[in-house]
């Protein structure tokens, strides 16, 4: 026995079946995590088209079969769609890696209002924060608070004393939170790896936490502090969620590779032989940011002419050696 019911909820995955239909994995406000079924969602002329989006909020009325099977969707339409998300693939990746928590940590049709809507202001958020990396670390540990597994960060989790840690303590995501000198020693053949996090990445971590939305948190964090910092939380969220999140791997190696401070941010430059082919791809320690050899190139002429389809000023010319197929 089905039972017609109406909610908001936001995609957060899409998996096809068949042809033209599809599943969709949302995350509802008064339902929880569902997965319903949309007929023909992919046909040119099916009343479902373009009415559901990744990471968009949309107006839904489905039929609700007992227990946790899939739900038949009837209506659907578009609230807010967050077009940001559509052309910054830094946010969007970030979007992902939410999604995919959301997905391992919560339970099928358990409602939760409170992350659901918390949910909804931070992709509102999103599509404008200046380091999504710091917003996705942000997200996450309000999820643990919501959960009831926050980080100690202001007592060791150890022992429980709120005496001052040293300037260079322990974070264990076995342990719960920060550990103290003494606690630390007697945890070190015990299960979990203690990670030493300075100062100035503990006192970023507490401020991340009490800050009400996104856009309120404090300046941006070197990629030095914040790397660290966003890779202890990765811990602590694997450890006490008894699950592995490799999208989440996955969108930070893209963008810590794509980050202004490294120096390879264009594609390696192939070496040709006589006959045009590659004969080898330059070693990725020896480009410089405009993706020339480092010390085998010729300072760029600031008279020379920048020629649209033209390698960058100080790049090797593209060989004009190289064979064409030409049709029969």
């Amino acid at each position: 026995m089905s039972e017609l019911v109406h909610d908001l909820g936001i995609p957060l995955r899409f998996t096809p079946w068949r042809t033209t239909s599809r599943y969709v994995h949302w995350f509802t406000r008064e339902h929880g995590r569902i997965v319903t079924l949309i007929r023909g969602a992919l046909r040119p002329k099916s009343f479902h088209l373009g009415q559901c989006d990744l990471f968009a909020t949309s107006d839904l009325v489905f039929y609700r079969r007992a227990g946790d099977a899939i739900h038949l969707l009837r209506e659907c339409r578009l609230l807010r769609p967050r077009p940001s998300l559509r052309t910054r693939w830094a946010a969007a990746s970030a979007a992902s890696a939410a999604a995919e928590l959301l997905l391992r940590a919560l339970p099928p049709s358990a409602p939760h209002p409170r992350l659901y809507d918390l949910t909804s202001r931070w992709l509102d958020a999103l599509g404008d924060a200046p380091c999504p990396e710091t917003a996705l670390v942000w997200f996450e540990l309000r999820v643990l608070d919501l959960e009831g597994l926050g980080p100690k960060l202001d007592r060791c989790a150890g022992c429980g004393r709120t005496h001052p840690l040293p300037s260079e303590a322990a974070f264990n995501p076995a342990a719960g939170g920060l550990l103290c000198g003494q606690c630390r020693a007697q945890r070190a053949d015990q299960r979990g790896i203690s990670i030493p996090l300075p100062r100035a990445i503990l006192d970023a971590l507490s401020a991340w936490r009490h800050a009400g939305h996104p856009t309120h948190l404090p300046a941006p964090l070197p990629p030095r502090l914040l790397h660290p910092l966003s890779d202890a939380v990765g811990a602590f969220l694997r450890f006490h969620l008894h699950t592995t999140l490799p999208g989440r791997d996955l969108m930070l190696e893209v963008l810590r590779e794509a980050s202004p401070d490294r120096f390879a941010l264009r594609p390696p430059p192939l070496t040709m032989d006589s006959n045009g082919r590659v004969a080898k791809l330059a070693d990725a320690q020896d480009l410089g940011s405009c993706g020339a050899i480092r010390g085998g190139s010729t300072p760029p002429s600031p008279t020379r002419p920048a020629v649209a389809g033209s390698p960058p000023a100080g790049c090797p010319p593209p060989p004009t050696n190289i064979p064409t197929e030409t049709s029969p």
